[in-house]
Formats: C-alpha cells, structure tokens, sequence
C-alpha cells in the first residue's frame, strides 16, 4: 500500500462528506432552533441516535443496507456483490452518518444565540420565515457556522467506527487513514508508516480544530 494513499482518501472522503453533511445538519438545525413544534423532543432524540449507538452497529446496518440480504439489495441488481460495499462510496456515507448530528446540534445553538427581535421585526414585516433564515439567521451566524464546517470535516475524516465493518485490506484503495493506522498497529506493519499515519492524523484534526477556533474567535459576538 501506498503510505500515502490512505490520507488523500481520508481528504476527499472528508470532504465529500462534509459537503452532504453539512447542509443536512443545518436543515435540521434551522427546524429546530426556528420552526420547533410539539414532538421536536422526539427528533431531537432520533438526530443524537447515530452519535449514541456504537460504530459497529451503524456500520453493521449499512452493510445488511449495500448487500444482497439487505432492505435495499443491491448486489441483486449488479451480481453477486455490491460495487459499493469497501468503496469510497461507503466510507463517505459512514462518515454522514456521524457528522449530520454534530453539525446540526452546534448549529441550533449557533443559531439560537442569534437575538430574538430580528425574527420578531421580520414577522412585524410579513417576510417569511425561510427567507428569514436566508437572509437573517444565516448571515448573522455565518462566522459560528463557518467554524462548525470546520469541525465537520474533520470529524468527517476521523470516522473510525461504521467503516470498521465496511473496509477490506484487498480494497486499498477505498482504506482511510483512521483505519489503515489502526490495520498497521495490529498488523506489525512498517514502523515508519504508522507512525506517518499518526503524524498526519495529528496534525490534520489540531490544524482544522485552529482553523475553527480561530474563525469562530475573530467573529463578532451576535
């Protein structure tokens, strides 16, 4: 394997799966923080599942989901096997599955922080309510927001859990840094790879986790 090949898998997985994941979560953010009805308590708690149950558990239900015997079946309509199943496909949506509930929790207190009397003024005018959160609620929280992207990318990258279940070592390929580190402690593989898959780790979620500190502490207070 290409020592390299697990951490630009790692970034295009991350970044995909951020682009999908971040406007997801925000959807259920904005339902929450503006538009909260009677049972919001109960999708609240269906959002915060995914983080809950253990990586195996979703991992295991996405595999019965890209395989012959799953609800979905679709090795049935391309052979025996699934073309997704240990692809890079998979492990972009394991790592949605993790970060929409993230994203969607730090936004509604972002957007929740945002004064109340802006959407007051806003119904005083007759301007609907999504395009109060168009115009209002997104720019005055575009700093926290920008942050919380941040944040999903490299959660997004750390996905370890649900692709556990989903990676094959004759897929090298589709193998992302978290698991090919974990694959390479318990393997003996080569020293100096594992410890390059460490390094770059590392260094990759505090470089993100700056970067979101520091767009979110440059912001004006809202």
């Amino acid at each position: 394997m290409d020592p390299w090949q697990p951490i630009w898998t790692s970034l295009r997985v991350g970044l995909a799966a951020t682009l999908c994941a971040f406007p997801l979560g925000l959807l259920l953010a904005g339902i929450a923080a503006h538009w909260r009805f009677r049972y919001w308590v109960w999708a609240e708690s269906l959002i915060l599942l995914p983080l809950l149950l253990p990586g195996p558990v979703l991992g295991y239900s996405v595999l019965m989901a890209v395989t012959a015997t799953g609800p979905v079946g679709f090795a049935s309509r391309y052979g025996q096997g699934s073309p997704i199943l240990f692809s890079e496909s998979v492990a972009v949506l394991a790592a949605i599955l993790h970060t929409v509930p993230l994203v969607a929790l730090l936004a509604v207190a972002a957007l929740r922080d945002i004064p109340r009397v802006y959407f007051k003024l806003a119904g005083v005018l007759g301007i609907a309510e999504w395009r109060v959160f168009l115009r209002i609620a997104l720019p005055l929280a575009a700093r926290p927001l920008a942050a919380i992207a941040v944040l999903a990318m490299a959660r997004a990258m750390s996905e370890f859990g649900i692709f556990l279940l989903l990676a094959h070592p004759a897929k090298q390929s589709a193998v992302t840094l978290p698991w090919a580190l974990s694959h390479g402690i318990f393997s003996a593989a080569d020293l100096h790879r594992v410890l390059l898959w460490f390094a770059v780790s590392l260094a990759l979620t505090l470089l993100l986790l700056a970067a979101a500190m520091r767009i979110r502490s440059t912001g004006r207070p809202v």
